[in-house]
């Protein structure tokens, strides 16, 4: 049976306290697959030893990386509606005088 792509990466972010609906929404799967593969052994262990990674990288005081690339080595997506726009001087909310 092929392993997920992004159970890896899934397990790196959980491990680092971020919310399943942030961690789904940045792999780009829904947080149902991110509790299938929270239910397999092999998970498991890999959230338990990037857990104990991350204290001992907090006990000596480094900072732990974080990697900005998602599934497949492409960068992280923002969720749907969440673009960054600039204001555009039409967009001035001032009171007219």
């Amino acid at each position: 049976m092929a392993k997920p792509i992004g159970d890896k990466p899934a397990a790196k972010l959980l491990a680092r306290k971020l919310k399943r609906v942030e961690v789904a929404t940045a792999l780009g799967v829904t947080t149902r697959t991110l509790r299938n593969w929270s239910a397999a052994p092999d998970f498991i262990r890999r959230l338990e030893r990037e857990r104990e990674r991350l204290e001992r990288a907090e006990a000596d005081g480094a900072r732990p990386r974080v990697s900005s690339r998602g599934r497949g080595g492409q960068p992280l997506r923002r969720p749907r509606g969440a673009c960054r726009r600039s204001p555009s001087a039409g967009d001035s909310f001032a009171a007219a005088s």
